[in-house]
């Protein structure tokens, strides 16, 4: 497995675990199917008003519950941006950073943010890091949309991945 495909599929069971609300799956091998299914749709701009609002206290209760659920341990670091550099450790108007998630030392953000808007506002911080241009794109994944945006550079990758149902976001950087 590539870099890229470890913090995808990192970003997309935490994006997994932190919104199966719904109990349609509850193993390891489902999720595994369902991030795995993932085709990339037409451009278009998420709509964050179809996701819910949740605080990040909620959200990290939430995920780490469905976590022990499903059996993927996540441990979560409220306050810590795990390895994403300080040139990245910036936040657009209304969000809030929630703290580190230990799979992949990804920071963990709760924001409506997505689509074009999340990649305007990434973008010019990724290129501060020389990782460019940073590419945002829509996937929809059971008829739900999520942003998954990534940038490469010599000895850099970088993601961005917002959530299906939840408006948060996580930013990894290998």
């Amino acid at each position: 497995m590539t870099r890229m495909q470890v913090a995808l599929f990192a970003s997309a069971c935490l994006g997994f675990v932190a919104c199966s609300r719904s109990n349609t799956t509850a193993t390891k091998a489902e999720a595994t199917t369902l991030t795995s299914a993932v085709a990339p749709a037409a451009p278009t701009v998420a709509k964050a008003s179809a996701r819910s609002k949740l605080s990040c206290k909620e959200l990290m209760k939430e995920a780490e519950e469905t976590s022990k659920r499903v059996g993927i341990k996540m441990e979560f670091t409220p306050g810590s941006w795990g390895k994403v550099p300080p040139a990245l450790q910036k936040l657009p108007p209304g969000a809030e950073h929630c703290g580190s998630v230990a799979l992949m030392d990804q920071a963990l953000v709760v924001s409506g943010l997505a689509g074009k808007e999340l990649e305007a506002f990434y973008a010019p911080l990724f290129a501060g890091l020389g990782c460019q241009p940073l590419q945002c794109n829509d996937d929809t994944l059971g008829g739900k949309v999520r942003t998954e945006c990534k940038c490469h550079a010599k000895g850099i990758f970088g993601v961005v991945v917002t959530d299906l149902n939840v408006e948060s976001y996580t930013i990894a950087v290998m």
